[in-house]
């Protein structure tokens, strides 16, 4: 299960590592058969697959926890309190 914090932490080092990658984004705002158009394209552009290398300072988090503190951390009251 891919959590938000991957794709914003990981893209830097993917991009390093591929930088083919690098503004390689699905238009925004189309329908799923033109999503598959798209992919396809990109597919056979730049292929089904690439090896990436382990990204150092990495740290694995449970997915289950981390969306956990998430939800905490969007709980938590940003003003003043009423006392």
């Amino acid at each position: 299960m891919a959590t938000a914090r991957a794709p914003d932490e990981c893209a830097p080092a993917l991009i390093t590592q591929h930088p083919v990658l690098n503004g390689l984004a699905p238009p925004p705002g189309r329908s799923k058969p033109a999503l598959r158009v798209w992919l396809s394209s990109a597919e056979r552009q730049h292929g089904t697959h690439l090896e990436v290398a382990r990204i150092s300072g990495w740290v694995h988090q449970d997915p289950v926890q981390e969306f956990r503190d998430r939800v905490e951390l969007a709980n938590l009251p940003t003003g003043p309190q009423k006392g």
